[in-house]
């Protein structure tokens, strides 16, 4: 599958990109791991963060996940 950032093998910062999984509107989806355990990692897409109404959805959607708590939703680790 490509791989839109050449992301899979290395690390960001605490987390290690596994492999690509897909892009969505604003972002491009990786699988990671952090602590050995798996992850989901979103990066937002390059010639979106310029765009402030882009940016805020993405910002608008970390902060509506992390009020979230549910055994089958994701929890936020990081921003």
């Amino acid at each position: 599958m490509h791989d839109p950032l050449n992301l899979i093998g290395k690390s960001v910062q605490n987390y290690t990109v596994i492999d690509y999984l897909a892009t969505g509107g604003t972002a491009h989806i990786y699988v990671g791991e952090y602590n050995k355990e798996p992850v989901i990692i979103k990066m937002m897409r390059h010639e979106l963060t310029q765009e402030p109404d882009a940016k805020q959805r993405f910002h608008k959607e970390a902060y509506t996940l992390k009020q979230l708590d549910h055994p089958n939703i994701i929890k936020l680790l990081d921003e």
